[in-house]
């Protein structure tokens, strides 16, 4: 599965396809020396299903912190990443009835 990621701090243009830890350690790393102010951390985004109002969600609870010692704990948070991106992926279909719903009420 290729997740396509963004963070908060840097240019919104800037966003990393990534397949693996190893790919999010990377795109942290990349994103980190990307920072646009004196950010302590990092949000993640990854991209919303289409019937949803935004194009971008923030992963919840997830603060990335700076690469350089945080390596274990960025290696630890992908799995994260990935659940999140699938619950959005999966809820698409529910999403787009809820909207649905909402939009013949």
């Amino acid at each position: 599965m290729i997740i396509t990621i963004r963070f908060t701090e840097i240019p919104e243009d800037i966003a990393f396809d990534v397949s693996c830890r190893k790919d999010y350690a990377f795109a942290v790393f990349e994103a980190w020396q990307s920072v646009r102010s004196e950010a302590e951390s990092l949000q993640c985004y990854v991209p919303c299903p289409e019937p949803m109002p935004i194009d971008w969600a923030i992963v919840p609870g997830l603060v990335v912190p700076p690469y350089w010692g945080n390596l274990a704990v960025i290696y630890r948070q992908w799995p994260r990443v990935v659940d999140y991106a699938r619950s959005l992926l999966g809820a698409g279909g529910g999403v787009s009835r809820i909207y649905e719903e909402k939009s013949n009420s």
